[in-house]
């Protein structure tokens, strides 16, 4: 039997077919039967041929990035092991690399003078790291999933938000002491903060809120304005920064922002981002003008505090998490596939190649295969590998929004559900561009199509 032959006539789900780290068509299934995809007919196993394809999908996968003196430094998403690890601006390479122990990615990054400080996932930690010494000095387990996200203050403490008991937790730099503050909300994430001197600003969901935590008094106060309470479909405020006298707070599943005046909560704009984007997923703001990164576009947007008005910037690979200025007409950005500069003169963007000897690919655990037309499609995390049928042949690499939680096909044409944004997508089954086509409407709250039938 042919290695073709066996994804056509059978259903085989994405844990079947790892094998070490890389894909085999067979040998896993030893000598026995299987059922076709109709569940009705035993197919001989006995005589099939093992074509080992190599690592099923493998990426540099970063969740967030900070600027730290001349060092961009990006925390690993789906990287095993995970770690932190700095491109410097001046030499253009990644010169260091530290691995985080017992955790399996960074989702939050701040940092104070040359200390950086990451929030951990699986399990949920905060992590100090000397950057010029590059090495881990100090770490706090707070006994949940995720630490979402991780702020410094102004006065020099560092705040962290947590899944899955959305609680507030304060690091003291100087005593290394870290205490929880309690639960910001009934929900479960507190998925970003931002900090002044006074409050700590904690972005909520799943269902939409926004709260500010007294740094004083621990009074915990409602200040999500009423046209978003009141927005069908919106499940987050996912990204929250400080820009002057404002609080700049983002939302998903449809893209609005608001700015809202941190001396007086009741006055405050709106700004719903152009297109219909369904993701905020970075804020950023200098005296008066704010920078917003959106996705599925991947576009960067400069609007003001005082206007709901925004203009396109540019257009990066991936979504920009976190941004701000290197010099008068330079942005420093942080995306998916790493760090990379904006002209704000021209609208280009530079990406700076994290792959080093220091730092290679990384293999994902893959969410879904399917079988087509000669070829293996193998989704990771916001990439897919598709494999061709004869081994010798290197995989393709494309982009994919979110996570292929399913395939299938018909007559040429590969469909895909993506998580998180329960979206669906479709492209040719020689490999060209995946393009979205649909989407569930976020307001019955289904994030993940998790089965495809055509």
């Amino acid at each position: 039997m042919e290695t073709k032959d066996l994804f056509i006539k059978t259903s085989v789900s994405r844990r079947s077919i790892l094998l070490g780290g890389g894909i085999a068509t067979a040998a896993l299934f030893g000598s026995g039967w299987l059922p076709d995809a109709a569940g009705s007919e035993l197919i001989d196993t006995s005589a099939i041929r093992e074509t080992n394809l190599g690592v099923g999908v493998a990426d540099l996968n970063f969740y967030n990035g900070i600027l730290v003196g001349r060092e961009i430094w990006m925390g690993s998403g789906l990287m095993d092991p995970a770690r932190v690890a700095a491109y410097d601006l001046d030499l253009r390479k990644v010169t260091k690399t530290v691995e985080l122990p017992g955790v399996k990615g960074v989702r939050g990054i701040a940092h104070i003078g040359t200390d950086l400080y990451v929030g951990t996932f699986t399990a949920g930690k905060i992590v100090r790291v000397d950057t010029v010494a590059a090495k881990i000095v100090d770490e706090v387990d707070v006994g949940e999933e995720v630490v979402w996200n991780v702020k410094a203050s102004p006065d020099g403490k560092i705040f962290a938000g947590t899944y899955p008991k959305a609680s507030l937790w304060e690091y003291d730099p100087e005593s290394k002491e870290a205490r929880n503050l309690g639960r910001m909300s009934d929900e479960t994430y507190v998925r970003d903060l931002a900090v002044t001197e006074s409050t700590v600003y904690c972005g909520i969901g799943s269902h939409i809120g926004l709260v500010a935590y007294d740094r004083a008094s621990g009074e915990i106060s409602d200040v999500l304005p009423k046209e978003l309470a009141e927005e069908a479909g919106l499940t987050f405020v996912g990204v929250t920064e400080i820009a002057g006298d404002y609080l700049l707070a983002g939302t998903t599943p449809k893209a609005r922002v608001a700015v809202i005046d941190t001396r007086d909560h009741s006055k405050y704009k709106i700004i719903k981002v152009p297109n219909d984007e369904p993701y905020v997923v970075g804020l950023y703001g200098k005296d008066d003008e704010i920078y917003i990164g959106s996705t599925t576009s991947n576009n960067i947007w400069k609007g003001r505090v005082d206007s709901e008005e925004v203009e396109l910037v540019a257009t990066g690979s991936s979504g920009s998490n976190r941004m701000g200025h290197l010099d008068d007409h330079t942005l420093w950005l942080s995306q998916k596939e790493g760090p990379a500069l904006l002209d704000l003169r021209t609208g280009d963007i530079t990406s700076l190649p994290m792959l080093s000897d220091k730092l290679e690919a990384a293999p994902q655990p893959p969410q879904s295969m399917h079988w087509a037309d000669g070829r293996l499609f193998v989704a990771g995390t916001g990439v897919m590998h598709i494999h061709h049928q004869a081994a010798s042949k290197q995989p393709r690499i494309i982009s994919t929004t979110g996570a292929v939680k399913d395939q299938s096909s018909f007559d040429g044409l590969l469909y895909t559900g993506h998580y998180t944004l329960s979206r669906f997508g479709e492209m040719p089954t020689s490999g060209e561009e995946l393009k979205v086509v649909a989407q569930i409407l976020s307001l019955i709250h289904i994030s993940e199509p998790t089965r495809l039938l055509s």
